[in-house]
């Protein structure tokens, strides 16, 4: 959980640079950083919660072998 909270620490550093810019680009880039945040959030948040039941999967495949 530690690392979730880093990585969106580092989001919102890259969003508050970005929003310093006025221009058309500055903006779609805040858009792209913010959405990559987002996804990075789900992914790590997906791991979280289907951890222990990967384990246990890969954990009993290789039993099986």
């Amino acid at each position: 959980m530690n690392a979730l909270l880093k990585g969106l620490a580092f989001v919102s550093a890259f969003v508050a640079t970005a929003e310093d810019k006025k221009d058309e680009k500055g903006a779609a880039f805040t858009e792209y950083v913010v959405l990559l945040g987002l996804i990075v959030a789900a992914i790590v948040g997906a791991f979280v919660l289907l951890g222990p039941a990967l384990t246990t999967a890969i954990n009993d495949v290789i039993a099986q072998l």
